[in-house]
């Protein structure tokens, strides 16, 4: 996976701050004027998640939760991969309750970052086992989907 650069100009807020002030202006300062310390946190778990194991499924621990893992165990008759897809899947366009609508490069930079942390979180957890994280921007069909984060074992 080939990661992008973040093109600052597409995030307009940022972009438009950094024009009022007329000097310098980074990311870390952005933060500093509009996040709080309870959406950091939030979104450090988020990049750098715990897991849990159950029935051989590696899951996110803050998505996981035993009805839903039985109702999905039946409904695939354990597929465990297909488990691990649904339930650790993040759609990036879900993750702001604020439903402005970005470049969908800036969205293709969330969730290869995401995914790329993921990966590199699950290695460390799990080092005997293989994994795939990955962002998808299209359906199984070949279909516009809505960008996606995954992350399931590649082998069993």
């Amino acid at each position: 996976m080939q990661r992008i650069d973040l093109d600052q100009t597409l995030l307009p807020d940022y972009s438009a701050l950094r024009e009022e002030v007329k000097g310098e202006f980074s990311l870390a300062n952005y933060i500093e004027l509009r996040g709080n310390h309870e959406l950091t946190a939030a979104m450090a778990q988020l990049f750098w998640p715990d897991f849990v194991v159950w029935r051989g499924c590696v899951l996110r621990k803050d998505a996981f939760h035993a009805e839903s893992f039985d109702t999905w165990w039946q409904h695939t008759n354990g597929d465990t991969t297909t488990i691990e897809r649904v339930i650790n899947l993040v759609h990036v366009h879900d993750l702001h309750g604020d439903n402005s609508i970005l470049d969908r490069d800036v969205y293709q930079y969330i969730g290869e970052s995401l995914a790329a942390m993921w990966g590199s979180r699950v290695r460390e957890l799990f080092p005997d086992r293989k994994f795939v994280a990955e962002y998808v921007e299209t359906a199984e069909d070949g279909a516009e989907a809505a960008p996606t984060v995954y992350l399931y074992q590649a082998t069993r």
